[in-house]
C-alpha cells in the first residue's frame, strides 16, 4: 500500500470507518504531512485478546454488578452498584456476543462526573476496553510522530505544536472506536473457548503467589518475634527509634541472619507498629543487609 492509498478517518462517520478499513492491516492517514501510519492485523489480535479474556476474567470471578438507585439521596441520582455472587454458568450464558456483554456490564469502577445531581458515572466493560485499545494506540503514534518528525525523544511530542494543536489525537479516537467495534464482534462462546485455559492458568499463578506471599510473611513474622520481641506491641515514633538504637540493632542481627531471610524482608510488610519514617528507615536497613 501507498500514501495515496492511506486513509482518512476524520472524513469518515463512525460508523463507516470498520468497512472502509476492512480486515486486512490498515493504512491510517496522519494529519500534519505526516507520513501515515499501520495498523496491522496483528496487533488489532491483541487487542481482541485483552477484550476476550476480560470477558472470561468477568465470568470466573461470578460476581455480578447490579446498578441500583434505590438508596440514592435526594441532591445525587449516581445510584450504586450492588456486589451479587452468581454461578458463572449463568454469566457465561446471559449473553451471546462480546458487544452486547460489554455495553450490558459494569466493571464494578467509577469516574467522577463533576455534576449536579450526579457525581458518579459507572463504567461498562466497552468504555473500560476502548479507554486500553485508546491507551495502546497512543503508543504506537507516539512512536511513530516522533520518528517521523525526528524529535530525540516521545517526551519532545507534548512541546511540539503539531501534537498539542494538531489532530492526531482525533485519529486516535476515532480508531479506537474501529477497534472496539472489530473486537467485540467476537461472540462469548468463542471467547469463552480461546481464552477460558488462559485464564485458569492466571487464576492458578495468582494464587500460588498469593500462597507464596503470605508464607513469608509468617517467616518474616516469626524472625521478628524472635529477635524483636519487645518491638511487637508498642507504637514506634523516630524518637523512639534513635533512643532505643534500633538501627544498630536491627542492622546486626540482619548481617548474621539467613540471606534468604532478609530476601523476603524486602518484599514484604515488616510486621510492628511503626511511623512512616521509621518505616521507611527500616526498608532502608534490609535493602542495605540484601545487597
Amino acid at each position: 500500500m501507498t500514501s495515496q492509498n492511506a486513509i482518512d478517518v476524520l472524513k469518515l462517520h463512525e460508523n463507516q470507518l470498520l468497512k472502509e478499513l476492512g480486515t486486512a492491516d490498515w493504512l491510517v492517514a496522519v494529519p500534519d504531512e505526516t507520513p501515515p501510519i499501520t495498523i496491522t492485523a496483528q496487533w488489532r489480535h491483541t487487542m481482541q485478546d485483552y477484550a476476550g479474556k476480560q470477558f472470561v476474567r468477568w465470568v470466573m470471578e461470578g460476581v455480578d454488578h447490579v446498578h441500583t438507585n434505590d438508596y440514592d439521596p435526594p441532591w445525587d441520582h449516581s445510584g450504586s452498584l450492588r456486589r451479587i455472587s452468581t454461578d458463572p454458568l449463568i454469566l457465561l450464558a446471559r449473553h451471546h456476543s462480546l458487544s452486547e456483554w460489554a455495553e450490558n456490564e459494569y466493571t464494578g469502577h467509577s469516574d467522577a462526573t463533576f455534576m449536579s445531581g450526579m457525581g458518579l458515572r459507572w463504567i461498562t466493560y466497552d468504555e473500560d476496553i476502548r479507554d486500553y485499545i485508546e491507551r495502546q494506540l497512543y503508543e504506537l503514534f507516539n512512536i511513530h510522530c516522533a520518528n517521523a518528525w525526528n524529535l530525540e525523544s516521545v517526551d519532545d511530542l507534548f512541546d511540539d505544536d503539531r501534537w498539542v494543536f494538531g489532530d492526531t489525537t482525533y485519529v486516535v479516537s476515532s480508531l479506537s472506536y474501529a477497534v472496539l467495534e472489530e473486537n467485540l464482534q467476537l461472540s462469548t462462546a468463542e471467547a469463552w473457548q480461546q481464552f477460558e485455559d488462559d485464564i485458569h492458568a492466571e487464576n492458578e499463578a495468582r494464587r500460588k503467589k498469593t500462597e507464596q506471599h503470605q508464607l513469608m510473611q509468617r517467616q518474616v513474622r516469626q524472625f521478628w518475634e524472635l529477635y524483636f520481641p519487645d518491638l511487637m506491641d508498642i507504637r514506634i515514633e523516630m524518637p523512639l527509634f534513635r533512643e532505643m538504637g534500633l538501627e544498630e540493632r536491627i542492622a546486626e542481627v540482619l548481617a548474621d541472619a539467613d540471606p534468604a531471610i532478609v530476601r523476603m524482608m524486602a518484599e514484604v510488610y515488616i510486621p510492628g507498629m511503626y511511623s512512616n519514617s521509621v518505616r521507611e528507615r527500616i526498608k532502608d536497613i534490609v535493602k542495605r543487609a540484601n545487597m
